[in-house]
């Protein structure tokens, strides 16, 4: 977790480190340089012709034979320039997708925000519609019950009550 107090200059990680990307880059020139000098040793001389039996047996040098027999100088390389440029089509691929998913989830998010509020007018419209029943329902309540009260006391007395 970085803080204001441990995140200082001492303990910062560098994003990239200079001499792995010097030593990439001359050992980049250094293969293209090689791979150039194979392909012209490779290739055949139209003034001489080789015998076909000689040339079907023999396997082509791959770039992994002309390579020196040092090979921690191969597991210490960062990357060569093709996949830097790989890297970097890569990144890029990964940043539109994240651009497009936080253009997707705000649009979502603008949606559900109007959804919200569409269902809150309704909600009101509903509840105002209820307020104006009950309102009338209570008015005819208490008119029937002035209507009752008038009518009681003139309202001859039953049968049913003695004195």
């Amino acid at each position: 977790m970085i803080t204001r107090n441990n995140a200082t200059t001492d303990n910062v990680i560098p994003l990239s480190d200079p001499e792995a990307i010097l030593k990439a880059g001359n050992a980049e020139k250094r293969r293209i340089k090689q791979i150039s000098t194979q392909s012209t040793t490779l290739l055949p001389s139209t003034t001489t012709t080789t015998p076909p039996g000689i040339m079907a047996d023999e396997v082509p040098p791959t770039g992994s034979q002309g390579q020196p027999a040092d090979s921690t100088r191969d597991s210490t390389r960062t990357a060569d320039g093709t996949d830097m440029s790989t890297a970097k089509e890569w990144f890029k691929a990964v940043l539109k997708i994240q651009h497009s998913s936080i253009a997707q989830a705000q649009e979502d998010r603008r949606q559900a925000l109007e959804d919200r509020r569409a269902d809150h007018q309704l909600f009101l419209a509903a509840h105002q519609t209820s307020a104006t029943r009950i309102a009338r329902l209570e008015d005819l309540l208490l008119a029937m019950n002035v209507k009752n009260k008038f009518l009681s006391p003139h309202s001859p007395p039953s049968s049913v009550e003695t004195h």
